[in-house]
This record gives C-alpha cells, sequence and structure tokens, in this order.
C-alpha cells in the first residue's frame, strides 16, 4: 500500500518484501523455540516439537495476556515507514488495529483446540476468556478489522480491486465463523488455516491495485467520491462501516 501510494518502482517492494519476510520468518521462529522451551514441562517428551505440528504458530495461546498481536502487526507501521520515508497515520493506524482485530480471530480459534489442556495446567488464552460467547466476540473483531482495513484502503486512494480484496476477506471471516465447530479440534484448526485465506484477498486486492498503477491503468475507485466526507467525518464513516459488518456477520 506504501509502494501505492508513492508510486515506488516494482525493486521498492520486492526489496522490502525480502527484508520483512526473512525479518518474519526469523521472528517466528525465535518465538516459537522460546514457546517449545516455556512448555517443554508440558508438552510429550515423544512427541515432535509443536513447532513442527502447527507450522510455526506458538502452542501455548496467550494473545490476551502477551503483546502478539502488537507484535505481529508492527510491520503495518515499520513497512510503510520504511518505503514512504514516514509514516501517514490516518492510513497505517487503522492498518495496524485491523490486524490486531484479525490476529485475534485467528488466534482465539487456534487457541480453542487447547483450551482442555489450557485449564489442566492453568494456561489463560482468549478462548477459555470467551468461552461460549466466541461466536459472537469474533464477529465483532471480524467486523472490526474489516471495517478498518477498508478505511485505511479509502484514506489510500485504493481502487476497486482492493476494495474487491477486503470484501472477499469480510465473507471469508463470516464463512469461518459460521462454520467453526469451537469444541472439536480438526474444525478449529482448519478455520485457524482458513484466516490466512482472508488475508491473501486483501494482499491480491493491493497487489492488483499496484499492479495496474505500473501499467497505467486506471479504474474508478470511492476515493474521489468519498474524499471530503473522510475528512471531515471519519468517526461516522467508521461507524457506518462497523455497522454494516456487524449485520452482515450477526445475521450468519
Amino acid at each position: 500500500m506504501a509502494a501505492y501510494a508513492t508510486e515506488a518502482p516494482l525493486t521498492t517492494p520486492l526489496t522490502y518484501l525480502s527484508l520483512f519476510g526473512l525479518g518474519a520468518l526469523i521472528m517466528r521462529s525465535a518465538g516459537c523455540t522460546i514457546n517449545d522451551m516455556a512448555d517443554r514441562d508440558f508438552d510429550n517428551p515423544f512427541l515432535v516439537s509443536r513447532f513442527a505440528r502447527v507450522g510455526g504458530k506458538p502452542s501455548l495461546d496467550l494473545s490476551l495476556t502477551s503483546p502478539s498481536g502488537l507484535a505481529f502487526n508492527w510491520g503495518a507501521l515499520l513497512g510503510w515507514s520504511a518505503v514512504a520515508g514516514s509514516a501517514n497515520w490516518e492510513v497505517v493506524l487503522p492498518l495496524y488495529a485491523g490486524g490486531i482485530c484479525w490476529t485475534l480471530v485467528y488466534d482465539t480459534i487456534y487457541a480453542h483446540q487447547d483450551k482442555d489442556d489450557d485449564v489442566k495446567v492453568g494456561v489463560r488464552s482468549t478462548a477459555l476468556l470467551f468461552g461460549d460467547h466466541t461466536r459472537t466476540i469474533l464477529s465483532a473483531f471480524s467486523a472490526s478489522s474489516i471495517s478498518l482495513f477498508t478505511y485505511a484502503g479509502l484514506m489510500n486512494g485504493q481502487g476497486l480491486p482492493f476494495c474487491t480484496g477486503v470484501g472477499l476477506a469480510g465473507v471469508q471471516l463470516a464463512r469461518i465463523l459460521y462454520k467453526t465447530d469451537f469444541n472439536s479440534r480438526p474444525s478449529c484448526w482448519q478455520g485457524f488455516k482458513d484466516c490466512g485465506r482472508a488475508g491473501a484477498f486483501i494482499w491480491a486486492g493491493a497487489l492488483a491495485d499496484y499492479g495496474l498503477l505500473l501499467g497505467g491503468v486506471q479504474l474508478p475507485t470511492l476515493w474521489p467520491i468519498t474524499h471530503g466526507i473522510i475528512l471531515g467525518n471519519e468517526a461516522v464513516i467508521l461507524s457506518a462501516l462497523w455497522s454494516l459488518d456487524s449485520f452482515t456477520l450477526f445475521q450468519l
């Protein structure tokens, strides 16, 4: 999105994608290793490291008591600043906040796999905190995430591809929350994996916008229509998006 806003050449996002991709791999690997060290007394010694089992996701979810959402989405702030030279807070803050809400959704779905073990060993997690209200609470977080991503896109002047990607992500999250059985480990694991596809839709939309920009193709955008309204009524627009998404999700 920063490359799109600054009309940066293709080499710029490719360079930073490589750097941040490597950094994310190292960070996640280190985090999972530390996690395995912390819960080594609880793990079956004959089992392979949980790092392999969950593909890099910590096995004891601490999304409520540790700043995982804050850390995992820090790239929204750092990446933009690296590409653009400074942060456009009107874009990066809602983007960052939306990522945190999205993290809480997939973290909590994942945590439901281990909630029985968490009770036994005294580990706190959002799965235990939300309990029977998980579907309702995660619907609110999903609505917040989609609303914030939409707002960030509008403030960045994104085109229809990005808006389409965010819309598909919203449908994907709604489908996940509708289908997931939070008392079934296989169902939670599938829901956790499917959350990644929601992010892929947004990524694809942003990539399509940038590709069209490089190709000199201009598509209709919501930006000229909403620009003046948003600048004077940010809270109203965000509230309207929240209400629309919440209504759609809760109807399911």
